[in-house]
């Protein structure tokens, strides 16, 4: 003899979402979203529903499948259509993140801090970059370092790098810049430039100079470049981190 299994008619069974979660008139309500999707939706990019909800409805818990009472709903949406009620949560709700998600955000986020750590360091001794997964290793294991998903890639690994250039042998690539000198004489300019700093060089060609500087000193290049040029002369990045021609294989903390 054969047995049915049916669902309950306020449970319904969903794989694969985001969970919004808001909290009103003492009860929780909740909506199943495609995983991506509400930040989608919150940006305007997205606003047909079916696109951004796995089913037009309102839960009390997702992962059960449960639905709310209308009741409930009712009390916290007064008047409110389903739909409308589901934008609402959307929109104001908190998305709850699993356990794989955090770990898959932070290892992602490892992986971007050492790639923009790579693109902008080098040996200090011979000037050669490091590749991503040997930053990676050293960030791990030497530097001891652990990202934090509140904050960006960008002022982690700005706040990483100056670990590395005082405990570890590394510092910033260097900066390639282009000199426009308006009317000034390129020779006056460029040698304003390496008045600068001693790690600063510059190399007059036609009206224009090259200039290759660690990123420390911008703000005085530019300054020693108005100053020289009476204002008329225009500083522009070429490189933010200039391309060297060897590549360090392996580095060690403070090797």
């Amino acid at each position: 003899m054969s047995r049915r299994v049916s669902t309950p008619q306020n449970r319904v069974e969903l794989s694969s979402v985001s969970v919004v979660r808001l909290k009103r008139g003492g009860a929780t309500f909740e909506v199943a979203a495609y995983p991506s999707k509400v930040a989608d939706f919150r940006r305007g990019v997205e606003t047909d529903l079916d696109e951004v909800l796995q089913i037009v409805s309102v839960f009390s818990n997702v992962s059960k499948g449960v639905l709310a009472p209308k009741k409930s709903v009712a009390k916290a949406f007064p008047k409110a259509a389903t739909e409308d009620v589901c934008r609402e949560i959307l929109k104001a709700g908190s998305v709850q993140v699993s356990a794989r998600e955090r770990e898959a955000k932070a290892e992602q986020l490892a992986k971007d801090i050492s790639n923009l750590v790579a693109s902008l360091v080098v040996d200090a001794e011979t000037g050669a970059r490091l590749p991503p997964d040997s930053v990676a290793r050293l960030l791990r294991d030497d530097v001891g370092f652990a990202p934090q998903t509140t904050r960006s890639a960008k002022q982690q690994a700005l706040d990483v790098i100056k670990v590395l250039e005082k405990d570890h042998g590394l510092k910033r690539a260097p900066m390639e810049l282009k000199v426009a000198c308006g009317d000034a004489d390129a020779a006056v300019v460029a040698a304003a430039l390496r008045a600068v700093d001693a790690d600063v060089t510059a190399t007059v060609s036609n009206d224009s100079v090259a200039c290759v500087a660690p990123p420390r000193v911008y703000r005085q290049l530019v300054a020693a470049v108005a100053a020289a040029s009476d204002g008329a002369g225009a500083v522009s990045v070429v490189d933010r981190a200039a391309a060297v021609d060897k590549t360090v294989s392996e580095k060690t903390s403070g090797g």
